[in-house]
């Protein structure tokens, strides 16, 4: 699922097989077990395989139970209404930032943003807002000395 989602599209499964590093006689058997329960689907003229409904519906589960996500959901988007700017919910997860909530108000340049994307924490301006209230050494501590 992980390969499928950081694909530019469908992969056929010899490529998943590849990109997993598993077999591809066994990465044909999962495939069709994640086709039966809608993980993924198969392009009848291609082969090639996508993610499925299920994921999404899965996702969406997740977010919608996540405190963070139904406590300022409302509120960031309210904001980017009124200032006309974007507006982006995150939370910290390790070293990197999940976002949670992206609106883009009427004045916003469109953005990339993407509802659970993670960007390393110091990668973003959301990440460094999520750092504001630790000490050099818990910084250093959490990113490492040298950053990508």
């Amino acid at each position: 699922l992980g390969a499928l989602g950081a694909a530019d599209g469908a992969m056929r499964a010899s490529d998943i097989a590849r990109a997993i590093g598993l077999g591809t006689s066994t990465t044909g058997r999962l495939l069709a077990t994640l086709e039966s329960l809608e993980y993924v689907r198969r392009d009848p003229e291609s082969q090639g395989y996508s993610v499925g409904r299920a994921v999404l519906e899965l996702a969406s589960q997740g977010l919608n139970h996540n405190p963070v996500h139904r406590e300022s959901r409302a509120a960031a988007q309210e904001l980017a209404h009124r200032i006309g700017l974007t507006a982006n919910v995150g939370v910290q997860d390790d070293a990197a930032c999940i976002y949670l909530c992206h609106f883009e108000g009427s004045l916003a340049p469109k953005s990339h943003t993407m509802i659970g994307m993670r960007q390393p924490l110091h990668a973003s301006a959301l990440g460094k807002a999520l750092m504001l209230d630790l000490s050099q050494a818990e910084r250093e501590a959490l990113l490492g000395a040298d950053l990508a």
